[in-house]
């Protein structure tokens, strides 16, 4: 399970804080302009969206790329931390030579080939990036 209570916990503090700065926005630059409405809406609906299909795949599919992206990007950051100096170099490297470290020394088989592809070890990288 990739969604647990914590993120249910965390889920109303970010639509908080992103309504915030949503209305700020709207306040700010689109404050004379019917536009302002759809703004909210629109943010509204992208977030509703984004929130069933999160638990859709969660729960209906019980994963998928989306978490394998993740996944593999919590892997990648932990490889980077682990020895920083020496694995700080796979958030620049070429796929296929990531692919054979995560192989060989990840513990992990979960992702085992899936992250030699250079577009889905991108996405991966992303998340390691972020999550540092």
């Amino acid at each position: 399970m990739y969604i647990d209570a914590y993120d249910y916990l965390l889920l109303p503090v970010y639509l908080f804080l992103f309504f915030k700065i949503i209305t700020w926005v709207r306040k700010k630059y689109y404050a004379d302009s019917p536009l302002g409405k759809y703004l909210i809406i629109g943010f509204l609906a992208k977030m509703f969206g984004c929130i069933l299909y999160a638990l859709f795949i969660q729960y209906y599919y019980g994963g998928g790329d989306s978490f394998m992206f993740f996944k593999g990007g919590v892997d990648l950051k932990n490889i980077i931390v682990k020895d920083f100096s020496q694995n700080l170099h796979f958030l620049f490297s070429p796929a296929e030579e990531f692919g054979k470290y995560y192989e060989t020394y990840s513990g992990s088989l979960e992702n085992a080939g899936y992250l030699s592809g250079s577009s889905n070890l991108m996405a991966a990288k992303f998340v390691a990036f972020f999550s540092l």
